[in-house]
């Protein structure tokens, strides 16, 4: 599944990257859980890029055949989750995303496993 997952991941990085996300990062977490391979974190200068930017993940997993199996969040509360088929993509307003602290802990959480 590792193969798809990272196909997927691509494809979502790419449809962020052309609506101009910062901070795009592609996290591993195969190793930490069982139901992602990947974490895919990203920010917006505003709510109305977020919500872009939301927009742009559910088309490219729509262009790949692929269903939204999860949506948390609005673009008003500065943090969105969505997720499908072994990818979550977490979108932030900058803010939101360094009060979050996601990348810290999975970064302990790694450590603390080897």
């Amino acid at each position: 599944m590792k193969e798809e997952s990272r196909s997927t991941l691509e494809s979502l990085k790419e449809a962020l990257l052309e609506k101009k996300a910062e901070g795009v990062e592609a996290i591993d977490v195969s190793s930490l859980t069982p139901y992602d391979d990947f974490f895919l974190l990203a920010s917006a200068g505003n709510e109305r890029q977020l919500g872009a930017l939301v927009d742009a993940v559910e088309e490219a997993l729509e262009e790949k055949g692929l269903r939204l199996e999860r949506r948390d969040g609005h673009p008003s509360s500065g943090w969105v989750v969505l997720e499908s088929d072994f990818v979550l993509v977490q979108l932030f307003l900058p803010k939101k995303r360094e009060e979050v602290g996601l990348e810290e802990l999975l970064k302990a959480a790694r450590a603390k496993e080897a």
